[in-house]
């Protein structure tokens, strides 16, 4: 059972770093339904997207500086909770959006 910490570095932080010298454009990495992720094997659902969340915060700053990241979700409180700390600290910035 691979952590999301491992998952990330593995699949996304590292292979973006060995492109940073050659990349001159922005790249978006989508993150859809972050409210609907969860761990597998696992019947918490909030701990899934928490583990995502946290790994995405933690290690965004490690990323090159031509990717930005696009979060949509519904407004959970867990992850509204986790943002509004982040928002805080301008390390992410938070919009709402109502139909």
């Amino acid at each position: 059972n691979l952590s999301v910490d491992y998952l990330f570095n593995e699949l996304i932080l590292e292979p973006l770093n060995s492109l940073s010298h050659s990349i001159t454009s922005t790249m978006v990495i989508v993150i859809d339904a972050l409210d609907e992720a969860s761990v597998m094997n696992s019947n918490d659902q909030m701990k899934g997207r928490k583990a995502l969340l946290y790994t995405i915060i933690k290690r965004f700053s490690k990323l090159p500086s031509f990717v930005k990241i696009f979060i949509t979700s519904r407004p959970e409180q867990d992850i509204i909770d986790i943002l509004d700390k982040c928002y805080k600290n301008n390390k992410i910035v938070v919009s709402e959006y109502d139909e």
